[in-house]
């Protein structure tokens, strides 16, 4: 899902803590050969690497079942994402199948 938004302006960065090829961050190289721009880093979701009010789109597709705390998670994107108050503030998109 990272490249999405690189098609639309933004700097993507793909996290995972998987590395692999299957369904890790290695698996973002053939996005890569075919043209898209984006930073991998190994990561939890639980701790994000950047600074508070920092990141305008977070996107998050199969992965939020995984988070050892939800609302600690979710709380983690909040500090990530751009103030309410700024002129570009920050969203997240969240898609996961929860059974």
């Amino acid at each position: 899902m990272t490249r999405f938004p690189d098609q639309w302006g933004f700097d993507a960065i793909a996290i995972d803590v998987d590395a692999s090829s299957v369904d890790g961050l290695a698996g973002g190289q053939r996005f890569i050969d075919k043209g898209s721009r984006l930073l991998r880093i190994r990561s939890s979701m639980d701790w994000l690497p950047f600074a508070s009010g920092r990141i305008r789109l977070l996107t998050i597709n199969a992965g939020f079942h995984s988070a050892v705390d939800f609302r600690a998670t979710l709380g983690e994107f909040k500090r990530v994402l751009s103030p309410e108050d700024d002129c570009k503030r920050g969203y997240a998109c969240v898609l996961d199948k929860y059974e």
